[in-house]
């Protein structure tokens, strides 16, 4: 009983010692094009801080000061984490 306790314990240390990300993936197979569509929802504030460690650089998904380097970035951090190998469409929504 006291050694469950302590691995709880423990677990819950842990678990707030560490950021966490909330994110929603969503795969449909389009079997009409033969594709494999996903869909992923993100977090800005999340996504903003992956992609500054990322690309060593200052993000700003609301109001970018370079939007086609902005996609780049993007692109690049999409091939490199989810290893697509085709065009990456890049679809982003900021704050209104």
């Amino acid at each position: 009983m006291a050694n469950s306790l302590y691995q709880w314990l423990l677990v819950g240390i842990v678990a707030a010692m560490h950021p966490f990300f909330v994110s929603v993936v969503e795969l449909n197979h389009n079997l009409k094009d033969k594709s494999l569509e996903t869909s992923v929802r993100i977090f800005s504030e999340d996504f903003e801080t992956t992609l500054k460690q990322f690309g060593h650089t200052k993000v700003d998904l609301a109001k970018p000061a370079d939007k086609d380097a902005l996609d780049k970035l993007i692109a690049i951090f999409g091939y490199f984490v989810f290893l697509f190998k085709k065009r990456l469409s890049v679809i982003y929504f900021s704050k209104p």
